[in-house]
């Protein structure tokens, strides 16, 4: 971001940028938001797999798994570890906490989500730009995944991701 619109106009046309528009695509977004406050995100593994399920309804399924790759007695300083959610200024055994939003495409539908880990809905649905977006909280042991699963109803085409970048 940038407070000059000149510069602002640039960076906002870039991928780097996040923005959102409301072009017509089948462009799915993952982004991750450390909730804990701490710095475990350097062990935050992501993948995400996307692919059409049936032609002819033009079903899209997206599979996305978190993985904190952080082992549990690895000796972290406490400003790394900590768990400002939690108001532990030590952490808790180099767990982390984290907000995933996945967004779908511009005026698309869904049709369901699940976190397949804990058998349980994926979280709650918000809208922004026409975009559905999926809300999940998740609390990452260390060493710990959790895998989650959308079923969309998207528009013929190219389907595309874009994964918020990380350290």
């Amino acid at each position: 971001y940038s407070a000059k619109n000149d510069e602002e106009s640039t960076l906002s046309r870039s991928a780097l940028s996040g923005s959102l528009d409301q072009k017509a695509s089948n462009q799915f977004r993952l982004v991750v938001i450390n909730t804990a406050g701490n710095k475990l995100d350097y062990y935050l593994n992501r993948t995400l797999a996307i692919s059409r399920t049936d032609c002819t309804t033009n079903q899209v399924t997206i599979d996305y798994t978190l993985t904190n790759d952080v082992s549990p007695d690895a000796k972290l300083p406490d400003y790394v570890k900590g768990r400002l959610d939690l108001g532990l200024e030590q952490g808790r055994n180099n767990s982390t906490g984290i907000t995933v939003l996945l967004y779908g495409p511009p005026n698309t539908r869904l049709l369901s989500a699940i976190n397949t880990t804990t058998g349980k809905s994926a979280g709650y649905l918000r809208s922004e730009r026409n975009r559905t977006v999926i809300v999940s909280r998740l609390d990452l042991k260390a060493g710990e995944s959790a895998h989650l699963q959308a079923l969309f109803e998207a528009k013929p085409g190219a389907l595309s991701t874009l994964v918020q970048p990380l350290v």
